[in-house]
């Protein structure tokens, strides 16, 4: 500070009247800039109050880039679509297309839908969890990258495994408006305490409003071992993990699996390396979320969003990559683990040890 043409410092002295302190007394007078709240923020939500075969938002801001979570809890099968607008819903013409995959299989087309979009065909009653990510500009046709996961039974054992399905949209019913209003129509009811939560972010996203997406924990190896978050406070329904890894070697760091809480049971998933039918497997130590099979010449990156609610088993979806000799090797994969508990802790179990730099990150987000 300037007083009379001087320029006086203020010091704080330390225990003893030290001016040099320890890490922990340098930690604790370092003062932590608030994050630029220019990412996704909640644009509109709703709980579904009782049964009912739809579940939906209207009159949403308006954003360039458009995030939906779906936490949805069914009673019986049916096709999972969905619907979008501006003023209205359509009830005419030939407005969406959608192109999807199930379980690594076949890719399969529908077109010139009047009313809506499928995003998955759902085989089962239990909980599914559903995250897309939609363009939603002016004078642009409407497109969406769906992801949806779902177990077939309750549990970990031999008929619980995870389903999913992947779907690319296209909505150009309303031209160059930008859309509004979102519906997930279902065959059956959509269960009372289900979510959909609309999420929305401009090219140029300014300053007001509240991140949804919060930094839960991050942990970056100073020294070669396990890569671990070790316990957070607080919990969220929704989770985005972000990690990357390399092993101590150019050998192969072997198979990559997901843990929650410390726990090594409880899991079940269906995972593929490349492309093909993905491979089912129960009763698991961790969440496969990655299937090496070459080496390590430059690390892998694996990117999961996982559905996190207090009251049903949790949902996990993965993407991950690899080069090895130069090729890359991308993986995929759906899982769960079979509990109640909220997650608090994620570690990656590798086959091998992870080198000095690797890095997880984990962000959690729900309603207020």
């Amino acid at each position: 500070m300037e007083s009379d043409g001087e320029f006086i410092m203020a010091i704080k002295y330390l225990a003893g009247e030290r001016i040099i302190g320890t890490a922990a007394e340098r930690a604790a007078l370092t003062v932590s800039a608030s994050p630029t709240q220019n990412s996704w923020k909640v644009l509109d939500s709703t709980v579904q109050p009782s049964n009912a075969t739809t579940i939906e938002v209207t009159s949403v801001d308006k954003k360039d880039n458009i995030m939906i979570l779906g936490s949805l809890l069914k009673s019986s099968t049916g096709d999972l679509t969905l619907s979008t607008g501006d003023s209205s819903f359509p009830s005419s013409g030939s407005n969406y297309s959608d192109l999807r995959i199930e379980n690594g299989g076949s890719w399969v087309g529908t077109s010139a839908r009047t009313t809506n979009a499928i995003i998955a065909d759902i085989q089962s009653n239990t909980p599914q969890f559903t995250v897309g990510t939609m363009s939603n500009r002016a004078n642009k046709e409407k497109l969406g990258i769906w992801t949806t996961v779902y177990g077939m039974t309750a549990g970990s054992g031999s008929g619980g495994e995870t389903q999913s399905a992947k779907t690319m949209t296209k909505d150009s019913h309303t031209g160059s408006n930008q859309m509004s209003r979102y519906r997930f129509n279902s065959g059956s009811n959509i269960n009372a305490d289900s979510e959909m939560i609309i999420l929305g972010c401009d090219d140029d996203e300014g300053s007001s409003g509240t991140n949804f997406w919060t930094e839960l924990a991050e942990k970056t190896l100073t020294s070669t071992g396990t890569l671990d978050t070790g316990t957070w406070t607080g919990t969220k329904k929704y989770l985005w993990v972000d990690a990357w890894f390399k092993g101590t070697s150019t050998s192969s760091i072997g198979n990559v699996s997901c843990q929650f809480n410390g726990e090594t049971s409880g899991y079940t998933h269906r995972y593929k390396a490349g492309v093909g039918d993905h491979v089912p497997q129960h009763s698991q130590s961790g969440i496969r979320v990655h299937d090496d099979s070459g080496n390590d010449d430059d690390g892998y990156f694996v990117r999961m969003y996982i559905l996190n609610r207090p009251d049903t088993e949790k949902l996990v979806w993965s993407r991950s990559v690899q080069i090895s000799d130069g090729n890359i090797i991308r993986a995929e994969s759906s899982g769960k683990y079979a509990s109640n508990d909220q997650i608090t802790r994620i570690n990656l179990a590798v086959g091998g040890t992870c080198a000095i730099g690797s890095c997880i990150k984990v962000w959690g987000g729900e309603l207020p």
